[in-house]
């Protein structure tokens, strides 16, 4: 919820509901974004949000997922960032003529958490931007191009 009456300055408050509209769990103090993981905690997806300056792993605990994420332990992506960064680096078309490399960090809100978003430029190809989205779990890349101008 982004209204004023759900938010504060450490963040806002958020609802995870069911396909049929009914409340599953209430969560204080979260930002964007929301990254989706893979694995599950008692039968349900595990899921990060930011709180607190860090994205933090929410976990259901058997009964429900955590109030309050700003005290749930940290999540550190930098492993992850790195391996997809050397993906797009050994990748033919980076290899070829890319430079400029940069992480893309403004995501969709509900991004998988395993997939990262990379922007390049191409001395062979001048016009445009390279964007490659990298899944690190399955090492799929995907390219696309955008006019500079």
């Amino acid at each position: 919820m982004t209204d004023i009456n759900y938010c504060g300055s450490g963040g806002c408050t958020a609802f995870l509901c069911s396909v049929q509209g009914g409340r599953i769990s209430r969560m204080t103090v979260t930002r964007e974004p929301v990254l989706l993981s893979d694995h599950t905690s008692n039968g349900w997806k595990d899921f990060y949000v930011w709180s607190n300056g860090s994205l933090r792993l929410m976990a259901y605990d058997g009964k429900r997922y955590p109030d309050n994420p700003s005290v749930v332990p940290k999540y550190d992506q930098s492993t992850r960032i790195n391996k997809a960064e050397q993906l797009v680096r050994n990748s033919e078309i980076f290899i070829q003529d890319g430079y400029q490399l940069k992480r893309v960090e403004d995501v969709p809100i509900f991004q998988p958490a395993d997939v990262f978003i990379f922007s390049f430029l191409h001395y062979g190809d001048p016009d445009f931007q390279y964007l490659i989205t990298v899944n690190v779990r399955t090492g799929h890349m995907e390219i696309s191009t955008r006019p500079l101008r």
